[in-house]
């Protein structure tokens, strides 16, 4: 009888000493679980904060980058429009000449280079005038049975205005309104760009900003257009192919 009593005594101790340390294992899982959980908390702050300062940091460089390309993209801009307009007012002044002007215009640029050209030999093609239009020019240009008509269907398609071309077997000579156009902008880009926006016009003589409009052809003159002045020189000794 004794010994179930000391047999159950021991029993409980033991249960009991089990209990004690499962207490103490679960106390201690516990407690490590709630200072991991705090060092995880810290941590994703931090984290958080760091993210949040990095964000910050480059919002404020994205922000300066731009502002500080601002002035540089509104030039750009500027630029771009006001090389449009002038682009669309030098074709506007040159569709609105009479054909006669056109036609004068033509004669004295292809007049200007004909002394590069010999006397025989020569083959000229045009485009944008009638065969009558361009006989007549070629006629008081070149010397009589000096030139023959000639076919180049890439000449042909190239330009919005007439022009005539010469050839001869070692020179090539042009005469274009898209060539007298292109130079006449070149020359009075500045002085027009001025007469047509004011003082709101950048600073247009810098070399890397094109742009100008078309004056006028002699006799004739237009608002903020001076009259046209000589003949625009082209490539004229050797091939422009």
């Amino acid at each position: 009888m004794e010994e179930l009593q000391s047999l159950d005594v021991l029993d409980r101790e033991i249960l009991e000493d089990a209990r004690k340390k499962a207490d103490r294992v679960l106390k201690a899982a516990d407690d490590t679980l709630k200072t991991r959980a705090g060092e995880w908390a810290s941590k994703t702050e931090t984290d958080v904060a760091g993210l949040a300062l990095k964000s910050r940091e480059r919002l404020k460089q994205a922000r300066d980058e731009i502002m500080a390309r601002l002035p540089l993209e509104r030039r750009r801009i500027g630029h771009e429009t006001i090389e449009t307009l002038l682009a669309q007012n030098t074709g506007d002044f040159f569709r609105g000449l009479p054909r006669q002007k056109i036609l004068f215009l033509l004669e004295r640029e292809l007049a200007a280079r004909a002394a590069e050209l010999p006397s025989l030999g020569l083959t000229a093609l045009f485009r944008g005038l009638a065969e009558a239009e361009a006989d007549a020019i070629l006629g008081r240009v070149l010397p009589p049975g000096s030139w023959t008509r000639g076919k180049d269907a890439a000449f042909e398609k190239e330009g919005a205005f007439p022009a005539i071309r010469v050839d001869s077997p070692f020179v090539r000579v042009t005469a274009s309104i898209d060539m007298l156009a292109e130079t006449l902008l070149e020359e009075k880009r500045a002085e027009l760009a001025g007469a047509l926006f004011g003082p709101l016009v950048p600073d247009l003589t810098a070399p890397d900003t094109p742009g100008g409009t078309i004056p006028g052809t002699p006799g004739s003159a237009t608002p903020g257009m001076p009259g046209t002045p000589g003949p625009v020189r082209s490539s004229g000794g050797g091939s422009d192919d």
